[in-house]
């Protein structure tokens, strides 16, 4: 009997972030794909040249017209395609990757062309689904939530977001599966280290990540850590320089998903102080080197971290208390490697690869049941 297809539909470029990990991880690293078949339909638009304000609509003009045309060229030609593709693959369930603004409303028109062929669709959120449904007007939120009675199960990544999305939809088809690591490598020797370095990841959205607490901190590290920024778009890298903070922070553009696990195991801690997250990857990359973590608890974050055991969590935008944390990670080194071998243990026994992701496996196949 030949496997069900699944069509796992989202971006597949490489600066997709996060994103890009998990549908790898999906489709390529996980045991699901001896079960079933997996296609890929990449929803990757054109890269912008302006990446350090991508959040909400406006976020869709950051790079000019020409960039805002190509990419709404390219996003039409994928919805007119899909329905074809769908026949053509021999879809049996899809899965949608989405998150808030243009990409919900994107995302739910691929939902409602597979449930007009008759294919079960399931969608997985990420982002900040609150931020956007509160700022969206009242006519927006009452199609926000009929949209959301279409698919046949909704995955969230936390407890506390099914908690939220309960108050929006059936809660009976939300899931929960959290992101997840391979079972990660013995953890690095750090006992006979210098001064510690300190990983920020910028990502496509470093105003949202919380840029501005970190490089505000930068100058009370100064002889006492290295700040290693990476995928620091020029716009950061602009504001490192002109401040005079290149003697703290080490700045990195964008670098391969290869390159990663060096930079992890050369770090000693992980920096997430971001205002919004669904499940982080890079905090399970980071647990999975032994870095103590120090960031703020946001989406998934305070239901793997626990202040005080695996890391610190101080609020987002804090400057004050971003700082305090940090200094005590950096100063303190014994504390610094209880934390960090906390982390390791924690991701090593709760959220390896095939654990966490057995849960498509019986999502898809009630969906695939009806």
């Amino acid at each position: 009997m030949s496997q069900p297809t699944v069509i796992v539909v989202g971006p597949f470029d490489a600066g997709a972030g996060g994103v890009i990990t998990f549908q790898k991880n999906l489709t390529e690293r996980s045991s699901l794909k001896e079960r079933w078949n997996f296609s890929r339909f990449s929803t990757s638009r054109p890269p912008k040249k302006k990446t350090s304000d991508n959040y909400s609509y406006g976020a869709l003009l950051n790079s000019g017209l020409r960039r805002t045309l190509s990419g709404i060229g390219v996003t039409g030609w994928h919805i007119s395609t899909f329905p074809a593709v769908l026949k053509r693959r021999g879809a049996q369930v899809i899965q949608v990757q989405s998150s808030d603004f243009y990409n919900f409303w994107e995302g739910m028109i691929y939902v409602s062309q597979a449930k007009a062929l008759g294919v079960p669709a399931v969608i997985r959120f990420g982002g900040d689904f609150r931020h956007f449904y509160d700022v969206s007007t009242p006519r927006s939120r009452r199609l926000i939530t009929k949209l959301l009675t279409f698919p046949d199960a909704i995955i969230v990544q936390s407890q506390g977001w099914k908690d939220y999305f309960s108050t929006l939809t059936d809660a009976d088809r939300l899931h929960i599966v959290g992101n997840a690591v391979l079972p990660p490598p013995p953890m690095p020797d750090r006992s006979t280290r210098g001064m510690p370095r300190a990983l920020f990841i910028c990502t496509h959205d470093a105003k949202r990540k919380g840029v501005d607490a970190v490089i505000e901190m930068a100058p009370s590290l100064r002889g006492k850590a290295k700040l290693v920024f990476v995928a620091a778009g020029e716009h950061v890298c602009q504001r490192v320089e002109e401040a005079g903070l290149t003697d703290v922070i080490e700045l990195n553009g964008t670098v391969d998903r290869e390159t990663m696990p060096r930079l992890y195991a050369e770090s000693d801690i992980l920096l997430l102080p971001s205002f919004s997250e669904g499940f982080p990857n890079s905090m399970l990359e980071g647990m999975a080197a032994g870095l103590a973590f120090v960031g703020a608890p946001v989406g998934a974050v305070p239901e793997v971290i626990t202040d005080g055991v695996e890391g610190l969590l101080v609020p987002p935008g804090d400057a004050a208390a971003l700082t305090k944390a940090t200094l005590r990670v950096v100063e303190d080194r014994a504390f610094r490697e209880r934390l960090g071998a906390a982390s390791y243990h924690k991701v090593s026994t709760e959220y390896e690869l095939d654990t966490m992701f057995s849960r498509f496996d019986r999502i898809w196949k009630t969906v695939l049941k009806g």
